[in-house]
């Protein structure tokens, strides 16, 4: 993420791909750097995108970008967001793949623009075989 932005505000999960893709890392093998690189890619804009093969049915691969995509959401306003009774569950079970985010009423209430970013990522979920659920407790 941060190399990416170093580059430029504008694509920079395009350059941050390239790059780790592209670099003679010490201890990852070719297929982990692209792997890596998927995740990069996918943590802002499109998550399903025509040049990238998606492994869907790799809960572990959808559960490392979601959790990227909630980080960086969180992050979005480059100071440290407030986790406290944050979390992202992963349910799949008879054919339904969620995701589940709950948050505290409180935090939904006192983070509108956060709250607001989350929802336009449940819809960009809606587009792929998982599904995020946004949840409020409290």
């Amino acid at each position: 993420h941060e190399v990416g932005t170093a580059i430029s505000h504008s694509g920079y999960h395009k350059h941050g791909a390239y790059i780790v893709r592209n670099a003679d890392a010490a201890g990852f093998a070719t297929p982990e750097l692209l792997r890596i690189g998927q995740l990069v890619l996918g943590q802002r804009g499109k998550l399903v995108r025509p040049e990238e093969a998606v492994d869907w049915h790799s809960t572990s691969w959808v559960q490392q970008l979601a959790a990227l995509r909630v980080a960086v959401i969180l992050c979005h306003a480059r100071r440290d967001p407030l986790l406290a009774g944050i979390s992202l569950r992963c349910r799949s079970k008879s054919g339904s793949q969620r995701l589940v985010l709950a948050v505290p009423a409180a935090w939904a209430q006192q983070s509108p623009q956060s709250w607001h970013l989350l929802a336009e990522e449940a819809q960009a979920w809606a587009r792929t075989p998982w599904q995020l659920v946004l949840e409020t407790e409290g």
